[in-house]
This record gives structure tokens, sequence and C-alpha cells, in this order.
């Protein structure tokens, strides 16, 4: 699957494949977070995040195996303009931007979670197609 989406409760991630680098193996997604609250919702969209394969890829090992005692694993784009902080317990994230005036805009979200929603976020992130282990290009449908 080449795209990535979850939703509990109040918090919505989908991350959308839209290209690939090989060279230094890479991908950038199309990213949308929605996090409501009692008055509305705030929302982040960014069309140009780019993950290394081998940081995904140690994210990913690591979710499969993470147990209570474990610290929280830190999945971050590129630019660490995105930086997800994963627990059994607790999801943080962190979302860094520049504003088309150079002012910081900084978004920080953290919440508990169950063991449900760990398990919807795990499956999640496992069955993103790591296409680069493969070596064979998706689809992007």
């Amino acid at each position: 699957m080449t795209d990535l989406a979850f939703n509990i409760n109040s918090l919505k991630v989908r991350m959308k494949l839209s290209e690939m680098d090989k060279v230094l193996p890479s991908f950038k997604v199309e990213m949308n977070i929605t996090i409501s609250h009692p008055t509305g919702e705030f929302t982040y969209s960014a069309n140009d995040l780019w993950f290394e394969c081998c940081n995904w890829d140690v994210f990913t090992e690591r979710i499969a195996s993470i147990t209570d005692k474990d610290d929280a694993i830190i999945l971050n784009s590129m630019s660490e303009e995105f930086i997800l902080k994963l627990s059994v317990n607790d999801i943080s994230i962190m979302i860094k931007e520049m504003s088309f005036y150079g002012f910081p805009t900084q978004l920080n979200h953290t919440r508990g979670i169950t063991r449900d929603d760990f398990g919807i976020m795990k499956n999640a992130f496992l069955d993103f197609d790591r296409w680069w282990q493969n070596d064979v290009t998706p689809s992007r449908e």
C-alpha cells in the first residue's frame, strides 16, 4: 500500500506517496493531519515531506517489537519539519514550518493512546509498502 492512514478519536493522519528517489533511497509524501478539539480542529497539510528509507526501516522494525518497557520511537522527516514520537501509551507529533514572511510556526500535539489505538497505528506503518526493499517501484493509484 502506498498510502498510510489512521484515525484514532480526535487525530487523523494520512500520508500519500508522491515521489521516490533511488539515489538517496528516500520518498516524498503529501501529508494531512487533523486534530479535533472541543471548539473545532487544527489542520496541517504539506506536499513535500521527505523520509529516508533507512530511517523508515528502523522505525518500522522498532514499532513491530515495541513493548510497554521500551522508550518511545521516533520518525522524522529529513528536514525535521515533521517529528512523530510514539510509545505504546503516547503519541506526540511536532510540526515546524516557516511562514511566507520567515516567521516560525510550530504545532505540538501529545496525547495518551490505548493499546487498540497503538495497534491501528502499528498496522498502518507496517502495511505501508517498502518498495526499496524489493527494488520495485510501486504504482501510485
